[in-house]
């Protein structure tokens, strides 16, 4: 196997509004909030591990439903 050379950082989610997403998603998941500024918030384990990340993205357009190109499952922790 080859050596890394790097490692993910952040998996990025654009958003019009994301300091609500981030409190949202950190209401749902766990982690708290661990970096904001005007554009970015972070929710993540602590502040020097790898987390979620809200830009700001002022234009964007949520794709059509049959369209996405991610897809996000939550599991309860109490269930397999």
């Amino acid at each position: 196997m080859k050596a890394a050379v790097g490692r993910l950082h952040h998996v990025a989610i654009d958003s019009p509004d994301p300091e609500a997403l981030a409190e949202f998603s950190s209401e749902l998941l766990g982690p708290p909030v661990t970096y904001r500024s005007l554009d970015w918030v972070v929710i993540a384990d602590n502040d020097s591990k790898s987390g979620t990340a809200f830009p700001l993205t002022a234009d964007h357009q949520p794709p059509p439903w049959r369209r996405c190109r991610a897809s996000f499952d939550y599991r309860n922790k109490g269930r397999a």
